[in-house]
Order: structure tokens, then C-alpha cells, then sequence
């Protein structure tokens, strides 16, 4: 069984990434895009508009991962996850959401399997 064997097979029709938006505690009137699989950010004026960057970014990050690289190192660069803090405050609003069934405005809104894309031919 030769190295490449053990490579996993990656679809992006399969990834799941979790995402979520918040108000920038910095700066009034920007909002924050955080996707913490890929520990990618981007900001805008509002929630949808900071969603639809943050696509833009993991979309292009990931057309130039998987095209740039070898097969086995698409592992390594698939999994980088945004720091702990991060990471809990998705989960805090996933908390909050299922708790509530909707999210008060003021904390922000989590994504799962968001944002749908379409990187590289499609089968």
C-alpha cells in the first residue's frame, strides 16, 4: 500500500464549517465574520454583508489550497481551527440559539454549514 493511499479523499461538497457573525466589540457599526474551522475572519457594515466577505475568503482560500498543494498535505492546511476563545464563543451562540430558538440581535448569529460553496468541478 503505497503513501497516497492513506489520503483522505476531500470534497468540498462535504466540508461542514461553522461559522458565525458578531458586532466588532472595537469598532461601532462593523461586523465580524469568524468561519473557526479555518480560523478565517472578514469584517462589513452588516451581518450579511460580513457572511458574504467571510465566503469570499474561504472560498479562495480553499480554490488555493487544494490547487496549490499535494493531496496529502490538504489534511494540514484543512484543519486550523481559530483559537479557544473563538471557538467557545461559536459555541456559546450555538447555545444560545438552540436555548432560545432565536438569537437576541446584540451577540450575533452562528452558521453551521455555512457558507455553501462551490470550489473546483463539481461531480
Amino acid at each position: 500500500m503505497g503513501e497516497d493511499a492513506l489520503v483522505p479523499v476531500v470534497r468540498p461538497a462535504d466540508l461542514v464549517l461553522r461559522c458565525y457573525t458578531r458586532p466588532d466589540p472595537e469598532r461601532s457599526g462593523r461586523w465580524l465574520a469568524c468561519c473557526v474551522d479555518l480560523n478565517l475572519w472578514a469584517a462589513a457594515a452588516d451581518s450579511r454583508a460580513a457572511m458574504a466577505s467571510l465566503s469570499e475568503a474561504i472560498r479562495g482560500y480553499l480554490e488555493t489550497a487544494l490547487e496549490d498543494s499535494e493531496p496529502r498535505q490538504w489534511v494540514r492546511l484543512l484543519h486550523r481551527p481559530a483559537p479557544l476563545a473563538d471557538r467557545l464563543y461559536y459555541a456559546w451562540l450555538r447555545l444560545l440559539d438552540h436555548l432560545n430558538g432565536k438569537l437576541a440581535s446584540g451577540w450575533g448569529h452562528p452558521y453551521v454549514d455555512a457558507p455553501r460553496l462551490q470550489v473546483g468541478p463539481q461531480s
